[in-house]
Formats: structure tokens, sequence, C-alpha cells
């Protein structure tokens, strides 16, 4: 599957390229949780990658989503400036997060035209300022998120930030492996919702939905096996946390 682009009138904040490895089945989880959380910030470009081994270049097969300007990701992708990034030299030695005006800028002694073109590049598209965050999920695999904007915004706290690059990290790990065959049917999705929201059994979801407790347990049992969580209490907070209900 290749990456796409997805060009519409909608503001900057809309995922436009997924990267090779993100499902259709994941797509929308991700775009919502990452556009509101960039949102959220004040932050309305944003990149969402594997953290790059040495002198790795930022790819389709490294990306996991991002909405930078689609030149812009090809400049960074052809030339390998991210990987010489500051933000990236700081990462490989440290887990602290880093901002600054020039992080994503190539730091390698000889490339002063190319940091200068690159400024230039950002300043164009409103990405004077960026932060630079790292995170693992449980299987160890290493994160990069970038959120860039204007130099000209509001101060910007590092601690919300680095709490929502985990969550983000670990709504990937989540919906990395969902396939379109195992998502959630409405009714599936209608009897964990009213479990969720008013605590209501089978048989009370059952009248409400017009239907037999046995086939609400049905439902339920079926969610639980594409959630692959062991019960209902899990299928709920899993459904609730890739907001799926």
């Amino acid at each position: 599957m290749s990456a796409t682009y997805r060009f519409t009138a909608r503001p900057p904040q809309v995922v436009a390229r997924f990267g090779t490895q993100v499902n259709e089945a994941s797509k929308s989880v991700l775009a919502k949780a990452i556009g509101d959380f960039a949102t959220s910030q004040h932050f309305p470009r944003f990149l969402v990658t594997l953290f790059p081994q040495p002198d790795e270049k930022l790819s389709d097969e490294l990306l996991v989503c991002t909405n930078w300007p689609r030149q812009l990701y090809e400049q960074y992708v052809r030339t390998g400036d991210f990987a010489e990034s500051g933000f990236v030299t700081h990462a490989t030695a440290s887990v602290l997060p880093i901002a600054g005006p020039d992080i994503l800028l190539p730091h390698r002694a000889g490339y002063e035209l190319r940091r200068i073109v690159r400024s230039r590049s950002l300043e164009r598209e409103k990405m004077g300022f960026s932060v630079g965050l790292t995170g693992c999920d449980t299987n160890a695999q290493r994160y990069a998120l970038i959120l860039s904007r204007d130099d000209r915004g509001p101060a910007c706290d590092l601690v919300p930030i680095a709490f929502g690059v985990m969550e983000i990290i670990h709504l990937f790990a989540s919906v990395r492996g969902m396939t379109s065959f195992n998502r959630l049917s409405n009714r599936e999705k209608e009897c964990l919702a009213w479990a969720a929201a008013a605590g209501k059994s089978s048989i009370e979801t059952g009248l409400i939905l017009k239907l037999s407790p046995h086939t609400v347990n049905g439902h339920v049992k079926s969610a639980v096996r594409k959630l692959d969580v062991v019960n209902r209490v899990q299928a709920i907070a899993k459904a609730c946390r890739l907001r799926i209900i």
C-alpha cells in the first residue's frame, strides 16, 4: 500500500499523508486523535514517524502520518535533512524534548546553504518554531513527533505535550494491527456504547435496541474478539480509547 495524499479545503490539521505501515482501518482514528491533539496545543502542523536509525532518511516506510505541505515533506525525504536535523541529533543522545526555531534544520558542518534554504521554506509555510519529542511503545519501538507553527505563537508547556505524545504512541500501537475486516459493526458499537455511557445490562440494552439479551451478548462477545481483549469491561475501555464509541 502506497502513501497517499488527500487535498481538501479543510484546515491544515487534517492529515494529508499516511505512511505505508498505516492500514485503512487506522486512518480515521489517527487523523482525529493527532489532529485534535495538535490543535489543542496550538500547533497546526505535525509529523509522526518511527525514529530513524543512524543516517536513515525520512521515508514513507518510517512515516506514521503528517500534514506537512507535500513539497516540504518530499524535500526532507529526498535530501535526508531530517536525519541531519537538530532534533534527530539531539534525540539520538537524549530522551528530553527539544524546542526552537532551528530544530528541523540540518546541523552538519558544511550545510550552511541548505540551512538557509530550509529555513526559508519553513518560514514560508509558517513553521518557524517546532517542538520535537520521542517515546517508545510497549515493544520498545521508538517514535518521533514534531509539532510546528509560526514562531509568533503562544508560549508552549512541554509537560502536557509530552503526555499527549505518549497517548498517541500507545494509540498507534493499539490500532496498528487493525484491518478492515475486524472493525466493529454498528450494532456492536451500540451495545458497547450503552454499556459504557449508562452501565446498562444486556437485558436493558436489549430493551432499548429491541434485541434479545442473547443477541446483545453475541454482539458484545464479537466486539471483545475483534478488539483482542478478554471481557466486556476491557472492550469498553479499548473502544473508548480508540474513539470507536
